[in-house]
Protein backbone atom coordinates (compact mmCIF):
# COMPACT_ATOMS: atom_id res chain seq x y z
CA UNK A 1 0.00 0.00 0.00
CA UNK A 2 2.52 2.61 0.89
CA UNK A 3 4.84 1.51 -2.26
CA UNK A 4 1.76 2.68 -4.56
CA UNK A 5 1.06 5.57 -2.44
CA UNK A 6 5.01 6.50 -3.62
CA UNK A 7 4.51 5.43 -7.05
CA UNK A 8 1.41 7.29 -7.21
CA UNK A 9 3.04 10.69 -5.62
CA UNK A 10 6.13 10.20 -7.41
CA UNK A 11 4.45 10.01 -11.00
CA UNK A 12 2.59 13.26 -10.22
CA UNK A 13 5.60 15.26 -8.78
CA UNK A 14 7.21 14.20 -11.90
CA UNK A 15 4.63 15.39 -14.01
CA UNK A 16 3.96 18.46 -11.97
CA UNK A 17 7.36 20.03 -11.87
CA UNK A 18 7.85 19.12 -15.60
CA UNK A 19 4.30 21.08 -16.63
CA UNK A 20 5.73 24.26 -14.06
CA UNK A 21 8.97 24.67 -15.52
CA UNK A 22 7.30 24.09 -19.05
CA UNK A 23 5.12 27.14 -18.31
CA UNK A 24 8.08 29.06 -16.84
CA UNK A 25 9.83 28.53 -20.15
CA UNK A 26 7.09 30.18 -21.90
CA UNK A 27 6.55 32.82 -19.56
CA UNK A 28 10.09 33.53 -19.94
CA UNK A 29 10.17 33.79 -23.79
CA UNK A 30 6.95 36.12 -23.30
CA UNK A 31 9.01 38.68 -21.40
CA UNK A 32 12.10 38.44 -22.19
CA UNK A 33 11.59 37.23 -26.20
CA UNK A 34 15.85 37.15 -27.02
CA UNK A 35 16.01 34.08 -24.24
CA UNK A 36 13.81 32.53 -26.84
CA UNK A 37 12.63 29.11 -25.21
CA UNK A 38 9.81 28.31 -26.97
CA UNK A 39 9.66 27.95 -30.35
CA UNK A 40 13.62 27.06 -29.83
CA UNK A 41 16.50 28.63 -31.49
CA UNK A 42 17.35 24.84 -33.59
CA UNK A 43 17.80 22.06 -32.91
CA UNK A 44 21.38 21.64 -31.37
CA UNK A 45 20.03 24.39 -28.88
CA UNK A 46 19.57 23.56 -25.15
CA UNK A 47 16.19 25.10 -25.36
CA UNK A 48 14.99 22.43 -27.91
CA UNK A 49 15.82 19.67 -25.37
CA UNK A 50 14.33 22.15 -22.84
CA UNK A 51 11.02 22.05 -23.85
CA UNK A 52 10.63 18.46 -25.60
CA UNK A 53 11.99 16.47 -22.66
CA UNK A 54 9.62 18.71 -20.32
CA UNK A 55 6.80 18.35 -22.60
CA UNK A 56 7.13 14.35 -23.11
CA UNK A 57 7.60 13.92 -19.53
CA UNK A 58 4.12 16.26 -18.61
CA UNK A 59 1.89 15.10 -21.50
CA UNK A 60 3.30 11.42 -21.38
CA UNK A 61 3.16 10.99 -17.54
CA UNK A 62 -0.48 12.24 -17.51
CA UNK A 63 -1.98 8.88 -18.76
CA UNK A 64 0.69 7.02 -16.64
CA UNK A 65 -0.65 8.88 -13.64
CA UNK A 66 -4.55 8.01 -14.76
CA UNK A 67 -3.74 4.69 -14.31
CA UNK A 68 -2.21 4.92 -11.29
CA UNK A 69 -5.10 6.92 -9.89
CA UNK A 70 -7.88 6.15 -12.07
CA UNK A 71 -11.66 6.37 -10.73
CA UNK A 72 -10.63 8.64 -7.59
CA UNK A 73 -13.20 11.14 -7.23
CA UNK A 74 -16.51 12.04 -8.80
CA UNK A 75 -19.85 9.53 -9.09
CA UNK A 76 -18.86 6.27 -11.76
CA UNK A 77 -20.91 7.34 -14.25
CA UNK A 78 -20.78 5.55 -17.72
CA UNK A 79 -21.45 8.50 -19.57
CA UNK A 80 -18.04 9.95 -18.94
CA UNK A 81 -16.63 7.25 -21.02
CA UNK A 82 -18.85 8.09 -23.86
CA UNK A 83 -18.40 11.59 -23.93
CA UNK A 84 -14.47 11.96 -23.25
CA UNK A 85 -13.48 8.33 -25.14
CA UNK A 86 -15.54 10.64 -28.17
CA UNK A 87 -13.52 13.51 -27.33
CA UNK A 88 -10.06 11.73 -26.74
CA UNK A 89 -10.44 9.80 -30.22
CA UNK A 90 -11.41 12.97 -32.17
CA UNK A 91 -8.60 15.10 -30.63
CA UNK A 92 -6.40 12.22 -31.26
CA UNK A 93 -7.07 12.14 -35.05
CA UNK A 94 -7.58 15.83 -35.45
CA UNK A 95 -3.86 16.47 -33.64
CA UNK A 96 -2.96 13.63 -36.29
CA UNK A 97 -3.81 15.48 -39.32
CA UNK A 98 -2.00 18.73 -37.93
CA UNK A 99 0.85 17.13 -36.95
CA UNK A 100 1.10 15.44 -40.86
CA UNK A 101 0.15 18.87 -42.52
CA UNK A 102 2.77 21.27 -40.14
CA UNK A 103 5.32 18.13 -40.37
CA UNK A 104 6.90 16.87 -37.36
CA UNK A 105 10.25 19.14 -37.26
CA UNK A 106 7.92 22.09 -37.33
CA UNK A 107 5.81 20.88 -34.71
CA UNK A 108 8.98 20.45 -32.55
CA UNK A 109 9.18 23.97 -33.01
CA UNK A 110 11.86 24.24 -36.00
CA UNK A 111 12.03 26.49 -38.77
CA UNK A 112 10.25 25.28 -41.82
CA UNK A 113 7.46 26.63 -44.50
CA UNK A 114 4.79 28.58 -44.03
CA UNK A 115 1.69 26.32 -43.80
CA UNK A 116 -2.30 27.43 -44.09
CA UNK A 117 -3.86 24.31 -45.44
CA UNK A 118 -5.78 21.41 -43.84
CA UNK A 119 -6.50 22.19 -40.22
CA UNK A 120 -4.50 25.39 -40.51
CA UNK A 121 -7.26 27.39 -42.41
CA UNK A 122 -10.21 26.46 -39.58
CA UNK A 123 -7.35 27.50 -36.45
CA UNK A 124 -3.75 28.84 -35.98
CA UNK A 125 -2.99 26.28 -33.72
CA UNK A 126 -4.69 23.10 -34.73
CA UNK A 127 -2.30 20.87 -32.57
CA UNK A 128 -3.09 22.98 -29.23
CA UNK A 129 -6.80 22.98 -29.57
CA UNK A 130 -6.22 18.85 -30.29
CA UNK A 131 -4.19 18.74 -27.55
CA UNK A 132 -6.56 20.65 -24.91
CA UNK A 133 -9.82 18.55 -26.50
CA UNK A 134 -7.61 15.47 -25.75
CA UNK A 135 -6.90 16.38 -22.13
CA UNK A 136 -10.67 17.32 -21.36
CA UNK A 137 -11.09 13.52 -23.03
CA UNK A 138 -8.92 11.95 -20.14
CA UNK A 139 -9.62 13.99 -17.23
CA UNK A 140 -13.57 13.11 -17.80
CA UNK A 141 -12.74 9.50 -18.31
CA UNK A 142 -9.85 9.04 -15.79
CA UNK A 143 -12.29 11.25 -13.04
CA UNK A 144 -9.12 11.86 -10.60
CA UNK A 145 -7.81 14.81 -8.62
CA UNK A 146 -4.44 14.51 -9.43
CA UNK A 147 -5.03 14.38 -13.22
CA UNK A 148 -7.96 17.25 -12.98
CA UNK A 149 -4.83 19.37 -12.06
CA UNK A 150 -1.90 18.31 -14.21
CA UNK A 151 -4.25 18.30 -16.85
CA UNK A 152 -5.43 21.65 -15.96
CA UNK A 153 -1.93 22.93 -15.88
CA UNK A 154 -1.32 21.27 -19.17
CA UNK A 155 -3.98 23.08 -20.71
CA UNK A 156 -2.96 26.47 -19.47
CA UNK A 157 0.25 25.88 -21.42
CA UNK A 158 -1.12 24.97 -24.71
CA UNK A 159 -2.75 28.24 -24.01
CA UNK A 160 -0.41 30.61 -23.74
CA UNK A 161 2.18 28.82 -26.03
CA UNK A 162 0.46 30.68 -29.28
CA UNK A 163 1.86 34.14 -27.34
CA UNK A 164 4.98 33.20 -27.31
CA UNK A 165 5.70 31.76 -30.50
CA UNK A 166 3.13 34.81 -32.30
CA UNK A 167 6.46 37.22 -32.30
CA UNK A 168 8.88 34.74 -33.93
CA UNK A 169 6.33 33.59 -36.54
CA UNK A 170 5.82 37.38 -37.70
CA UNK A 171 9.50 37.97 -38.04
CA UNK A 172 9.77 34.67 -39.57
CA UNK A 173 7.20 34.97 -42.17
CA UNK A 174 6.23 38.76 -42.13
CA UNK A 175 2.95 40.62 -44.00
CA UNK A 176 2.39 36.83 -44.91
CA UNK A 177 1.87 35.72 -41.45
CA UNK A 178 -0.25 39.39 -40.18
CA UNK A 179 -2.91 38.69 -43.02
CA UNK A 180 -3.35 35.07 -42.12
CA UNK A 181 -4.01 35.98 -38.41
CA UNK A 182 -6.29 38.79 -39.16
CA UNK A 183 -8.49 35.81 -41.20
CA UNK A 184 -8.28 32.96 -38.74
CA UNK A 185 -8.14 32.60 -35.25
CA UNK A 186 -5.98 31.77 -32.61
CA UNK A 187 -7.98 29.22 -31.34
CA UNK A 188 -11.81 28.43 -32.81
CA UNK A 189 -13.74 31.37 -33.49
CA UNK A 190 -16.59 31.86 -35.49
CA UNK A 191 -14.71 32.19 -38.90
CA UNK A 192 -13.72 28.66 -38.25
CA UNK A 193 -17.51 27.74 -38.49
CA UNK A 194 -17.96 29.52 -41.19
CA UNK A 195 -15.23 27.72 -43.39
CA UNK A 196 -16.27 24.84 -42.57
CA UNK A 197 -20.04 25.29 -43.44
CA UNK A 198 -18.44 26.82 -46.54
CA UNK A 199 -15.92 23.95 -47.29
CA UNK A 200 -19.32 21.57 -46.73
CA UNK A 201 -21.29 23.07 -49.30
CA UNK A 202 -18.71 21.83 -52.01
CA UNK A 203 -19.23 18.34 -51.03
Amino acid sequence: MLENVLIKDSVFLIVLISEILYLMGLILTLIYPKVHIWPPPGEDTWQFWFVNILGSMAIGGIPILGIIVWDSIWINYSLRFLLGGLMVILAFFFSLWSIKTLSINQSLGLKGKFIISGPYQYTRNPQYVSYIFLIIGLIIIINSTMVLITGLLAMFWFMIAPFAEEPWLLQQFGDEYQEYRKSVPRFIGIQSFEKIKNNLRFY
